[in-house]
């Protein structure tokens, strides 16, 4: 009977501790939730990752929401942390989307060297092996590329208008930005959704349109003809942003002119009329 009472007892501990230990192991992080959660905070930079971490890596889990920071000015090391309740901070190596192909890439030409060799080692030199046009691809494909984006000259504040070419300006990058914007022009009228940083890529999400001018808007109209300047009123007939073209009716004639958005009250007439 004291057997028995004693079986009950160990088969007891035995059982808190297996649940013990489940519930530990579901409060904490794995290798693959750091992987998946890089991998959706890279995205919204327009950047396609891939995090080299092991999945089965395990990590406490954190009160608060993970803080993730791109180190050394990119995404090929991250950093990490949290605060509470252990804090606790990891560094993760990871490859740009195009970087895996670059990799691949060199495989398969070591790859075709080595097959080479062996078939024709007295007649294929490395010089006549890179002139193969298959292999002059590959090559292509390792070739560092640089992608202009469009970026701020200096940190702005959310509800910044860019009204002009002084807040803006272009910046290289050996990666592709999913979404951002490669001419200047495709910005200027544009007004900060969220505060932004400097020489950092602006996406679509980050702009919100601007009208200056409304639909039936009054706007005074000028055109300059051989040192003699003319003037008149039309009314808008469809929204504009700064330095867009729109159409606009002569208030006097009922014309149909097409013009160019100088300010909110002022246009610049680019064509006599439009049918």
């Amino acid at each position: 009977m004291i057997f028995t009472f004693f079986r009950k007892i160990i088969l007891a501990l035995f059982i808190f501790s297996l649940l013990s230990g489940m519930l530990h192991a579901a409060e904490r992080l794995t290798g693959q939730d750091i992987k998946n959660i890089l991998i959706e905070r890279a995205k919204q930079d327009g950047i396609d990752l891939a995090p080299i971490i092991a999945p089965h890596k395990i990590f406490n889990a954190c009160a608060l929401e993970l803080e993730i920071m791109p180190l050394f000015g990119d995404w090929k090391t991250s950093q990490v942390r949290c605060s509470a309740p252990r804090a606790w901070t990891t560094n993760v190596r990871s490859l740009l989307l195009q970087d895996e192909v670059e990799a691949t890439a060199v495989v398969k030409l070591k790859q075709m060297q080595t097959t080479v060799k062996k078939i024709e080692p007295a007649l294929l030199t490395l010089r006549a092996l890179e002139q193969e046009p298959v292999v002059k691809n590959i090559l292509k494909k390792r070739t560092v590329k640089s992608f202009d984006y469009v970026v701020l000259r200096e940190p702005a504040t959310k509800g910044t208008i860019l009204s002009d070419l002084k807040y803006l300006t272009t910046k290289s990058f050996q990666y592709k930005v999913r979404g951002g914007y490669t001419k200047t022009e495709q910005i200027i009228g544009r007004k900060l959704r969220a505060s932004m940083p400097a020489d950092k890529p602006l996406l679509a999400r980050h702009l919100a349109t601007v009208y200056i001018v409304e639909k039936n808007d009054i706007l005074t109209l000028v055109i300059q003809r051989g040192g003699v300047k003319i003037s008149t009123e039309g009314i808008a007939l469809s929204n504009g942003q700064l330095g867009e073209t729109i159409l606009v009716s002569n208030v006097d004639t009922g014309v149909k002119l097409k013009v160019k958005i100088k300010n909110s009250h002022k246009a610049e007439i680019i064509t006599k009329q439009s049918k």
